[in-house]
C-alpha cells in the first residue's frame, strides 16, 4: 500500500462508515494523518512504509533497524508508537506518571496551551515533561509530582542550547540506510541572553527519547512561549501560596479553573481573529 493510495483511497472507505464522523486526511502535515472520531472517539490514523519486507510474522517498534531506509514521514509516523514505549521504560513508577499526567493534560486544555497546531504544546511534550519531573523525584506520588512539575519549571532555564529537556540521550547513527535520520542538537550557546536564537531553532526544547530524538516543541513561537511561562508561574503561584491546602478541593479547583478567553478583565485576551 502506497502512502497516495493510504490517503486517497482509505478515507473514501471510512466516509462510508456510519461510525465514522468529522472525517479529514491532512496528508501534508508534518506527521501526515487522517483524523476522525469514530463511535465519538478522536481517532489519528497513521501510515509508515517499511523499506524492506518483514522476515518475521511481528513488528517490534522499539527495533531501530525498522527505521533502515525509512523515508522522514514514515518515521515521524512510528515514532509515535516509539516514543510512547520509550516513555514507560524511562519513569520509576508508571502508574504514578499517569497520575500526574492526567492532572498536567486536564490543567493544560482547560487553560488553552495544549496544541501542536497552535503553537504550544501536545500530548507527547506533556508527557516527556511529566516523566522528566518522575525521573528527578522517583519516590514521590502522582499529587506530589504535579507539585514539583510547577515549582521546577516555572524556575526552568529555556534556553535550549543549555535547557533543553532530555529523558535519555540517542546517539546518531550513521550505517547505510540511518544517514538520513538526523538526531536532535542543541543550538550553539549564546554568549549573551540578548543575542537572538537562530531563526530555525525553537525558544523550547522537549526531546523524544526515542531514536532519532527529536524536539516535539518545534512549532513553539517566543510569543507562545511566554503564554506557556505564565500560565506555569500561574500554577506555581496557586500551589506554593501560604497556608494553601494541598489536599482540599478547592486548591486542585483553583488550579484548573478554565482560562476566561474571551474576557480580558479575567485574564483574556482583547483582540481576537475570526
Amino acid at each position: 500500500v502506497t502512502r497516495d493510495a493510504f490517503f486517497e483511497l482509505f478515507p473514501l472507505k471510512l466516509s462510508e462508515l456510519n461510525d465514522v464522523t468529522n472525517l479529514n486526511p491532512v496528508p501534508q502535515a508534518a506527521v501526515p494523518v487522517i483524523k476522525m472520531k469514530f463511535m465519538g472517539v478522536d481517532v489519528d490514523v497513521l501510515y509508515c512504509g517499511l523499506a524492506h519486507p518483514l522476515s518475521g510474522p511481528a513488528i517490534d517498534p522499539a527495533d531501530d533497524n525498522l527505521l533502515c531506509g525509512m523515508d522522514e514521514k514514515s518515521a515521524r509516523s512510528i515514532n509515535g508508537v516509539r516514543v510512547s514505549d520509550a516513555i514507560k521504560t524511562c519513569v520509576p513508577h508508571f502508574a504514578h506518571f499517569l497520575g500526574a499526567l492526567r492532572v498536567i493534560r486536564a490543567w493544560a486544555r482547560r487553560r488553552g496551551i495544549y496544541s501542536n497546531a497552535l503553537g504550544y504544546l501536545g500530548g507527547v511534550s506533556w508527557a516527556i515533561l511529566v516523566a522528566r519531573v518522575c525521573q528527578l523525584f522517583p519516590n514521590m506520588g502522582p499529587s506530589q509530582l504535579v507539585v514539583r512539575f510547577f515549582r521546577v519549571y516555572s524556575r526552568w532555564n529555556w534556553d535550549p542550547s543549555e535547557g533543553a529537556v532530555v529523558l535519555r540521550h540517542s546517539e546518531q547513527r550513521n550505517g547505510e540506510g540511518f544517514q538520513h535520520h538526523k538526531v536532535w542538537c542543541p543550538p550553539p550557546k549564546r554568549t549573551t541572553t540578548d543575542q537572538p536564537l537562530p531563526l530555525a531553532a525553537s525558544p523550547m526544547a522537549v526531546i523524544t527519547p526515542a531514536y532519532p530524538s527529536m524536539n516535539s516543541t518545534f512549532g513553539v513561537t517566543r510569543m507562545s512561549m511566554d503564554t506557556i511561562k505564565k500560565e506555569l508561574e500561574r500554577g506555581a503561584g496557586i500551589i506554593s501560596s501560604k497556608g494553601v491546602d494541598l489536599r482540599s478541593r478547592e486548591c486542585w479547583e483553583t488550579l484548573l479553573e478554565p482560562i476566561h478567553f474571551f474576557d480580558y478583565d479575567q485574564g483574556g485576551y482583547k483582540q481576537f481573529l475570526q
